[in-house]
C-alpha cells in the first residue's frame, strides 16, 4: 500500500484537523460522519439535549464546552468546513467557530481529562 494512503497516514492527518483549524476548500476525507451523527454522538454519550449543543448560551464558562468539542469533532471526522459548521451551529460567521475550536484546543492542554473525553468521543467517531 502506498505510504501517503495508509491508514496511519489517514488517521494522524484527521487527529491533526482539529488542531490546525485553517481551511482547505473542496477536500474532503473518504471515510467521514456526518456532522449530525457527530452532534448526536456527543448528544448522547454525554446525555444532554442536541439543542443544548446546536445553540449558545449566554456568558463565559462551561455551558459551551459541549458545543465547542462537537464543533471541533464535526471539522476532524466529518470533514466539514468552518462555514459548513457555522450552519449547523447556527454561528453568523465562520471565524466564530475557528475561535471556538482554538478556545478548546487551550482547554485541552491543560485539562487531561476533557483531553480524554475528547479522544474518547474522537475514537467513537472514527468509521
Amino acid at each position: 500500500m502506498n505510504n501517503l494512503a495508509s491508514k496511519a497516514f489517514v488517521k494522524k492527518i484527521k487527529e491533526l484537523a482539529c488542531i490546525d483549524d485553517s481551511e482547505v476548500s473542496g477536500y474532503k476525507l473518504l471515510d467521514t460522519v456526518s456532522m449530525e451523527q457527530v452532534v448526536q454522538h456527543v448528544a448522547t454519550y454525554l446525555g444532554c439535549d442536541i439543542n443544548d449543543i446546536l445553540y449558545a448560551k449566554r456568558g463565559q464558562g462551561q455551558k459551551n464546552q459541549l458545543r465547542r468539542i462537537a464543533m471541533c469533532l464535526c471539522q476532524q471526522k466529518a470533514s466539514a468546513t468552518l462555514p459548513e459548521i457555522a450552519r449547523l451551529f447556527n454561528v453568523s460567521h465562520y471565524s466564530t467557530v475557528s475561535q471556538a475550536i482554538r478556545r478548546l484546543k487551550v482547554e485541552l492542554g491543560g485539562d487531561k481529562r476533557l483531553a480524554g473525553l475528547v479522544k474518547v468521543l474522537s475514537q467513537y467517531l472514527t468509521p
